[in-house]
C-alpha cells in the first residue's frame, strides 16, 4: 500500500489473493480510492470510485473473510481427528522417520530412526543411571552429534512423544499409534529426574574443582569457593564472609576417602541405588484408568454419542485428575539417590572420572560442610570436613 502512488492497478487472481481480512480490505480500498488505483481480479477492472464496484469488492471479500475461517475450523477438526486417533502430524520428532504410500503419498505409519532412535535411548538410560545432561551432550558432541546439546536433549527426554503418548495443544490425548522408544513408567521417572532442581544442572563451563559450589561453611551456611591466597596455595573458604578455609588437596582427599569407602561397602548397590515406593503400582494403575476414560469420550465424540458440550465439561475434570495422578507416578517412580550401575568399579577408576562426574556423585552422596578448625597450630585437620550421607 505504500506504493500505490506508484502503480495504476492491482492485478490478483481473486479477491482473496490480495487478502482475506476485512479490516486490510477497509485499509487497501481507501488507500486506492486516494491513489486513484484500480483493482483488477477474475477477469474484470473495479474503480473504488464507483459505489457499486466498492459494494460488490466489499462482499466479495465478506465471503473471502468467511472462507478462511470455515477452511481453519476443517483443518482444526482434521487436526484434532488425527489427535483423538493417535495419529502423528506436523514435524517428525527428531528418533522417529514415517513411511508414506508409493502410489497416493499418503502416511502410513510413523517408526523409530535407525540411529536417532538409539541417542534418545541411550540419553535416557544414561540420565536414570544417575548421569548429567551436561555430560551425556558433551559425549555426543565429541561423536559428531552437535545438534543435541544439553537444553535439547531435556526438552526432547521431557516430551511424552517418545513415551508412545499422542499430544494436542500440550494436553497428553492417548495412547499414539506409533511405538515407543522410553518405556512409559521409565518415561514418569524421567519427569522425576528432570523437574529436580537439584538433580539437572548446566554448565556453561566444566567446573574444574571437586567441591566449589558443593561443599558449604559450618558457620554460617554459604557456598564453598577456590581461591589461591599469595603463597599460591590453592584453598577453599567461605564465599560470603571467609568465616573458613582449609587446603584444597588435603580436603579433596578427605572426601574422596570417604566416597571410594561409600562405593566399596559390601551393601553399597543396595544402599545407593534407588527402590521403588510400594505404591507405584497402584498410581500406575490409576493413570492408565483415567486415560482409558479419556480415550472412550474421545471415542464417543468421535462417533457422535457425546456431544461437543458434554465432552468439554468432563474433560477438563478428567485432564485434572491425570495431571495429578502423573505427578504421583512421577515422584514415585523417580530415583531418590544418585543411581550408580557398579559402584566398586567406579571407586578403582576414580581418578579416571571426569571432574563433573565426580562432582555429580558428591552431590548425590553426601553433604559436605567445612567447619572451623578444633585447635590452632594444626596444618590440616580431617575432623573439620564434616561429611554427612544423604541416604
Amino acid at each position: 500500500m505504500s506504493e500505490l502512488d506508484q502503480v495504476d492497478v492491482i492485478v490478483t487472481w481473486e479477491a482473496s489473493r490480495a487478502t482475506r481480512d476485512l479490516n486490510v480490505y477497509t485499509q487497501m480500498r481507501d488507500a486506492c480510492r486516494k491513489a486513484g488505483v484500480k483493482w483488477a481480479y477474475n477477469g474484470r477492472v473495479y474503480d473504488f470510485e464507483r459505489t457499486d464496484d466498492s459494494f460488490t469488492t466489499g462482499l466479495d471479500m465478506l465471503v473471502a473473510e468467511r472462507e478462511s475461517g470455515e477452511t481453519s475450523k476443517r483443518v482444526q477438526r482434521a487436526v484434532r481427528a488425527q489427535a483423538n486417533a493417535g495419529k502423528p502430524h506436523g514435524r517428525i520428532p527428531f528418533g522417529y522417520t514415517r513411511v508414506y504410500a508409493p502410489d497416493t503419498g499418503n502416511l502410513l505409519r510413523q517408526v523409530p530412526h535407525p540411529e536417532e532412535s538409539k541417542l534418545i535411548t541411550e540419553a535416557a538410560d544414561r540420565v536414570l543411571a544417575g548421569e548429567s545432561i551436561y555430560q551425556i551432550a558433551k559425549d555426543f558432541k565429541t561423536r559428531g552429534q552437535f545438534r543435541l546439546s544439553d537444553l535439547r536433549i531435556q526438552r526432547l527426554l521431557r516430551s511424552p512423544t517418545y513415551a508412545g503418548k499422542r499430544v494436542y495443544r500440550g494436553e497428553v490425548l492417548r495412547d499414539a499409534d506409533w511405538p515407543a522408544l522410553i518405556d512409559p513408567e521409565r518415561w514418569e521417572a524421567l519427569q522425576g529426574i528432570l523437574g529436580s532442581p537439584d538433580r539437572t544442572k548446566f554448565h556453561g563451563t566444566e567446573p574444574a574443582h571437586l567441591l566449589t559450589g558443593i561443599a558449604k561453611c559450618g558457620v554460617c551456611g554459604g557456598p564453598i569457593v577456590r581461591l589461591v591466597n599469595r603463597g599460591k596455595y590453592p584453598t577453599y573458604i567461605c564465599k560470603e564472609r571467609h568465616c573458613v578455609g582449609r587446603a584444597q588437596g588435603p580436603t579433596d582427599e578427605t572426601v574422596v576417602a570417604v566416597v571410594k569407602n561409600v562405593l566399596t561397602r559390601p551393601d553399597a548397590l543396595q544402599a545407593i541405588h534407588a527402590h521403588a515406593d510400594p505404591g507405584i503400582s497402584d498410581a500406575a494403575n490409576k493413570v492408565q484408568e483415567l486415560e482409558a476414560r479419556l480415550e472412550s469420550l474421545y471415542e464417543q465424540a468421535a462417533t457422535g454419542t457425546l456431544s461437543a458440550a458434554g465432552l468439554a465439561k468432563v474433560e477438563s475434570s478428567i485432564l485434572s485428575q491425570l495431571d495429578a495422578a502423573r505427578g504421583r507416578l512421577r515422584a514415585m517412580s523417580a530415583p531418590k539417590k544418585l543411581t550408580i550401575a557398579d559402584p566398586a568399579a567406579t571407586a578403582a577408576r576414580w581418578d579416571k572420572l571426569p571432574v563433573l562426574t565426580q562432582r555429580e556423585i558428591v552431590r548425590g552422596l553426601m553433604e559436605v560442610r567445612i567447619m572451623p578448625a578444633r585447635a590452632r597450630g594444626v596444618r590440616f585437620d580431617p575432623q573439620s570436613i564434616d561429611i554427612q550421607q544423604r541416604f
